[in-house]
């Protein structure tokens, strides 16, 4: 693929949380690149870069996650009205070494399997926790030593 790829997050639900359950507008945007993150906090931002809008739809450009499906909706409706080009959810085209499916498999699992980091977790407390703050906690997601 000739394009970049980058994992994004928009969504303050946890990814086990049915879309019709909650469903809230995205306060953040998380835009990581290899190892590095930028969160975007779209509840205070006044406007959005017209840059950051054309990256965000840039046709080269994939924006790759876990569960993100709803991602474009929550941006769309967010204050900014924000429109996001290709979405790819990991899950549809991951498989383990026997070449098995993991698209019904849990982040924790896909993680393990795929990337081999045993324990990671997503942190229901994290992703319920009001994103909408003035400052952030500073998180230490995980750590490959």
């Amino acid at each position: 693929m000739d394009t970049d790829s980058y994992a994004t997050d928009s969504s303050t639900e946890s990814y086990d949380s049915p879309a019709e359950s909650y469903n809230p507008l995205a306060d953040t945007l998380q835009l990581c690149v290899g190892k590095r993150c930028i969160i975007i906090q779209l509840t205070h931002c006044d406007r959005v870069p017209d840059v950051l809008r054309s990256f965000l739809t840039d046709a080269e450009t994939t924006f790759v996650g876990v569960w993100n499906s709803q991602d474009a909706r929550k941006l769309d409706r967010s204050r900014h009205h924000l429109e996001i080009g290709e979405l790819l959810d990991v899950r549809k085209y991951v498989q383990d070494s026997e070449g098995n499916s993991l698209r019904g498999r849990s982040f924790e699992e896909i993680v393990e399997t795929c990337m081999g980091y045993q324990g990671v977790r997503l942190d229901r407390e994290i992703s319920k926790s009001d994103w909408s703050v003035d400052t952030l906690a500073l998180i230490r997601y995980f750590r490959r030593q």
